[in-house]
């Protein structure tokens, strides 16, 4: 193997990385559970697993081998953690748009792991370039709404729990999921007239003092 295939083979992984952490950026920037870091390490994975099966085995000599074998697995690898995304609460189902695009992910590292540099290329912007539509699509509703998980600290009176839904046009339902002395997590459905609204107020609520951590259901 020559040190410029191996270049090439380095190079494909970098890429396949680097979309991760493009389309990753654009889930993280709406506040979605799997963000930056998921994205990049399944796009590399993807990538890497594609170069080991299609170039791993050119040494052996004696009998058959099956360059996809390996590769094959990547489809049901990444179905099994997309299954750990999706939930289903209250008769709903949540997390199917994040599953489906950690496995678009898989699908950018596989075609940089198999040299398709174009198609990689073309499928990163497709799937930032649909997400960043239907979100601007969104912004056409007069009103949306939204659940989120809030886990707070020191938190000591139910009124000071619930001042995190300032901000929002609308606090619709709230579901208290752990209340003790030193922290509270709570689910709040809220209602917003638009996505810039949602931004404001998920950037001012995860800017408080007493929130840990922000995400949505």
């Amino acid at each position: 193997m020559s040190v410029l295939f191996t270049l090439d083979l380095f190079a494909r992984i970098a890429l396949a990385a680097l979309s991760g952490i493009i389309i990753g950026f654009e889930r993280m920037s709406h506040f979605k559970v799997a963000g930056v870091s998921t994205h990049m390490t399944v796009g590399l994975s993807a990538a890497l697993i594609m170069v080991v099966s299609k170039y791993g085995f050119s040494d052996s000599t004696g009998f058959a081998v099956d360059v996809s074998r390996i590769a094959a697995q990547i489809v049901s690898g990444v179905g099994f953690l997309g299954a750990g995304i999706i939930i289903q609460r209250d008769r709903t189902v949540q997390g199917l748009t994040t599953a489906a695009n950690i496995w678009g992910t898989a699908g950018v590292g596989m075609a940089y792991g198999a040299g398709l540099y174009v198609v990689g290329i073309f499928g990163t912007a497709s799937l930032v370039g649909f997400h960043a539509l239907v979100h601007h699509v969104g912004r056409l509703q007069p009103e949306m709404q939204q659940t989120y998980i809030l886990k707070l600290r020191k938190t000591s009176d139910m009124a000071h729990l619930l001042d995190a839904s300032n901000g929002a046009t609308k606090l619709i339902s709230y579901d208290i999921r752990r209340f003790d002395k030193d922290s509270a997590e709570v689910e709040m459905t809220l209602l917003f007239r638009d996505d810039k609204q949602e931004q404001q107020w998920a950037e001012h609520t995860i800017a408080r003092k007493d929130i840990v951590k922000l995400m949505k259901a």
